[in-house]
């Protein structure tokens, strides 16, 4: 139904046709329209149209510590405070520290994949958070070899996704 309707392209790179035909969907209007997908396998050759200014580009990203604060219920002052006390270089009271320094220590095991984090809050515990964790490494594992042609390329992969991170610690 038009104004009612979400239309929802999953794995995009194998269908770069849909990429043109975004700006068609934006000028009809009658449709909210939201694509997905790794940007690994996209052949920009085969792309008539990139669909620019027609199309707002988004780039997802696993959960931070203080959406992971939120996820576990604090409310958006306690990142504030957080952030507070890195400013001004005052420390947190011990209470606030042991509270705020476990909750990051669970963060940096979890890490942020949502349905990781999801599963540690629905039990309360880490039980079943390493199967879930193992199996996501694996689904990368599995979308990196279809474009990789045969070359085993995911610890480089995996190096170049820390770079970043790494830099700050």
């Amino acid at each position: 139904m038009p104004g009612e309707t979400l239309i929802f392209f999953d794995e995009l790179q194998e269908f770069p046709e849909i990429a043109t035909a975004l700006k068609f969907f934006k000028l009809d209007g009658r449709f909210d329209v939201i694509c997905s997908g790794s940007l690994l396998g996209i052949s920009y050759k085969r792309l008539e149209s990139n669909s620019v200014g027609y199309k707002a580009d988004y780039q997802m990203q696993s959960m931070d510590f203080e959406e992971f604060l939120w996820a576990k219920g604090y409310g958006g002052e306690a990142a504030e405070e957080l952030l507070h006390h890195m400013k001004t270089g005052s420390p947190l009271p011990e209470i606030l520290m042991k509270v705020y320094g476990g909750l990051f220590l669970d963060y940096c095991i979890l890490g942020g994949m949502p349905a990781v984090v999801r599963q540690y809050i629905q039990s309360g515990t880490f039980e079943g958070t390493l199967t879930i964790q193992r199996q996501l490494l694996e689904d990368y594992k599995e979308d990196i070899r279809k474009y990789a042609d045969g070359i085993y390329t995911f610890p480089y992969f995996c190096a170049f996704l820390l770079r970043d991170y790494l830099k700050t610690i």
